[in-house]
């Protein structure tokens, strides 16, 4: 009977520990559950797919409108442009972006424009074929610069740390193969001991609409580049996120700074090719880069 009386007391005590106890643990194995990421989760044994719900985010559209206001000028070399669309003058000094063997490095030269046929606006058939409608870019030296720029001058000629460099889209030529920024990029640069990662995430607009967004993220601080509605293509477009933010081409530090600077295109609209330079140096507060200059054109060669 005296351990029946005494076990009593110790189940009173037992009892009263895991209600108090029990409680906060679990609240705290729930608030340390991993955030779901925006894949579609599919669990063991089932067939079905869960979808957790995509953050909302604003759809950076400012990059036509941003282009007047820009001071430096951006241009490629191409051997067939409409002759508007390019703006620099036969014998010119840009600064260029060249790579010899592998080695990149800033180096003024002289632009060689050129009067030519503009084959994409004036092919056969047309009442101006053979029309010096277009212009030709290029330079003296033989090596083609990765770009060319005008005005920026903060930078100054020499050797320019490179991280990545990519391929540009010549849909004539299968062996190319561009960088896109598809639903499957992702890339991380060390650069001065400090790790930037740049990937296309799944994300819907205020509309609820699904788009790519192409996020920078480095230094504690996340920024949203671009974002581009996935191709529509009905329903099989929006459920496999088809299509890309753009192409990259180049990553490196053009500005010294030791962070990541970026030239890229983005798309905007399908039949116009724009393709931009991301200066870190220029970033305002809370932001890892900024566009500096934009290049566009509707049809290069």
């Amino acid at each position: 009977m005296r351990r029946i009386l005494l076990g009593f007391p110790i189940f009173l005590v037992a009892l009263f520990a895991g209600y108090i106890l029990v409680p906060e643990f679990r609240a705290t194995f729930i608030d340390n559950v991993p955030p779901q990421t925006t894949e579609s989760l599919t669990y063991p044994n089932s067939n079905s797919t869960f979808t957790p719900l995509l953050e909302p985010l604003e759809e950076i559209d400012d990059d036509i409108e941003a282009a007047d206001k820009l001071t430096i000028r951006l241009m490629e070399t191409g051997s067939n442009f409409h002759a508007d669309q390019i703006k620099a003058k036969n014998g010119e000094k840009w600064l260029g972006l060249f790579n010899n063997d592998g080695i990149y490095s800033l180096q003024n030269t002289t632009l060689r424009v050129k009067r030519v046929a503009d084959e994409l606006l004036h092919g056969p058939g047309s009442d101006k074929k053979g029309k010096l409608t277009g212009k030709s870019v290029s330079v003296e030296t033989k090596v083609e610069p990765a770009f060319l720029l005008k005005n920026a001058r903060r930078l100054r000629e020499g050797f320019v740390a490179t991280l990545f460099e990519g391929e540009k889209e010549d849909w004539n030529n299968e062996s190319v193969k561009p960088t896109f920024l598809d639903k499957n990029f992702h890339q991380t640069y060390k650069l001065a001991g400090k790790i930037y990662e740049l990937k296309v995430i799944k994300a819907k607009n205020k509309r609820g609409e699904p788009v790519l967004a192409l996020r920078l993220e480095g230094n504690g601080v996340k920024q949203i580049l671009h974002t581009f509605w996935t191709r529509s293509e009905g329903e099989n477009g929006e459920e496999n996120w088809l299509g890309s933010v753009g192409t990259l081409y180049w990553v490196g530090d053009l500005d010294r700074d030791n962070r990541p600077d970026f030239y890229l295109s983005l798309y905007a609209h399908e039949t116009i090719y724009t393709a931009f330079l991301l200066l870190s140096s220029e970033a305002g507060k809370g932001k890892l880069v900024k566009k500096v200059a934009v290049f566009e054109t509707s049809g290069c060669g």
